[in-house]
């Protein structure tokens, strides 16, 4: 989120213009569901959106004319989104060959995940890897958790599941941060 935006916000309510507010307002309301990612907004430049779009437009950076996210190349990694991630596991392996709790860094281009890995017979030993986002052939909320992020890889990717059709599930700490990560990688495909 920028610290000096240049933008305010208006809620498009039953007919009605609520507001202005700026985004981290907007932001707030909706994590505390008092509005819902279906409520239009409209920027003061004139660009209309919906809350969820301005939740995955997390640096204002969406184009009025043309309404698409504009890539900020250079940005410093530690204005990148992290989120916490249980990656399952425990005796056996969890997604991914991780084990327990560990990060997940959006960046504009790759998924980061760090955490504890499972060596071959005992213990685990702390690794990082990368995912390409043209890797992911898809990403949703997962079935039946609300909070789980189903991750489908392109045939043939390394850390792919062997069988066919089978997602990567990650356990993130909330709803919200669940579909936060998935918009933003919806955006970046």
């Amino acid at each position: 989120m920028r610290a000096n935006s240049p933008f305010s916000y208006r809620l498009l309510l039953q007919s009605k213009q609520i507001g202005p507010f700026d985004r981290r307002t907007v932001v707030g309301m909706r994590m505390k569901k008092i509005i819902s990612n279906d409520v239009a907004v409209m920027r003061n430049d004139g660009l209309m959106m919906n809350v969820g779009q301005l939740m995955a437009d997390r640096f204002e950076t969406t184009d009025a004319l043309t309404g698409q996210i504009l890539s900020m190349p250079g940005m410093a990694s530690e204005i990148w989104p992290t989120f916490l991630v249980d990656f399952g596991g425990g005796l056996r392996a969890g997604a991914m060959g991780f084990v327990g709790r560990g990060e997940l860094r959006f960046e504009s281009d790759k998924l980061r995940l760090s955490g504890q890995r499972k060596r071959a017979f005992f213990g685990s030993r702390s690794d990082r890897i990368k995912i390409a986002i043209a890797d992911i052939a898809a990403i949703n909320v997962a079935l039946g958790s609300d909070q789980s992020v189903a991750v489908n890889l392109r045939l043939g990717h390394p850390l792919a599941p062997t069988r066919k059709g089978q997602s990567i599930i990650l356990k993130l700490d909330d709803p919200d941060s669940a579909q936060e990560l998935v918009g933003l990688v919806h955006a970046a495909l």
